[in-house]
């Protein structure tokens, strides 16, 4: 499934944000930028380009600044697709062992994200947060609606901190939320807002939560 969009020429051209990005078979074509970016980084970035051209076919990795000018190309929307598609797959493929009582079962939080500091346009989109003894580096709120049983987020948001938790979950029920699923929530979801989009889907013919 992976492999299928990632060389898929209309999704590459999806993609991108430019139309003479990752046209040229270069080091890091679209296929190996978005693989790396999946992988699992956890170091310094020049280590964790070594290790995976390592592994990968033993070559030497290219250097950093190449690896962050090429992510420039590469929109973001490219993984909420591939994603999609997981959770499609997963969907198709499902068997019983994954509901409960016949609903799907997910799960809804939020928490806050430490942002990098020292960049003014990352500073100027999620903002910095005053805590009292001056001001944080600058916080993102991000939520995520959670497969229980299969273990895959099924969707997930981030945004400037200013905007609360009820507001990622009023978008994520309205855009993620199938037949027979059944949405778990924590009391800080009790909000009349909140619980009037649960009741809009479950009147609705296409979408339910309980």
């Amino acid at each position: 499934m992976l492999s299928k969009h990632l060389n898929d020429l209309e999704f590459i051209a999806r993609h991108r944000t430019r139309t003479s990005a990752f046209v040229r078979d270069r080091r890091l074509p679209f296929r190996r930028l978005c693989l790396i970016l999946i992988w699992n980084l956890r170091s310094a970035l020049h280590l964790d380009l070594e290790r995976f051209f390592d592994q990968a076919d033993n070559t030497e990795a290219p250097h950093p600044t190449a690896f962050t000018k090429a992510r420039a190309f590469l929109k973001a929307s490219a993984f909420v697709d591939l994603n999609d598609a997981l959770i499609e797959t997963a969907r198709d493929q499902a068997i019983g062992d994954h509901r409960w009582h016949g609903l799907r079962l997910l799960a809804m939080d939020g928490s806050t994200l430490r942002m990098p500091k020292g960049s003014p346009k990352i500073a100027a989109h999620f903002g910095n947060v005053d805590c009292g003894r001056g001001t944080s580096p600058p916080l993102a709120r991000m939520s995520y609606l959670y497969e229980i049983r299969s273990n895959l987020v099924v969707a997930a948001t981030i945004s400037p901190y200013e905007q609360s938790k009820l507001t990622h979950a009023r978008e994520l029920l309205g855009e993620r939320v199938w037949e027979e699923d059944c949405v778990i929530y924590d009391r800080g979801y009790s909000a009349p807002r909140v619980i009037g989009v649960r009741l809009a889907l479950c009147h609705s013919s296409a979408r339910a939560t309980l």
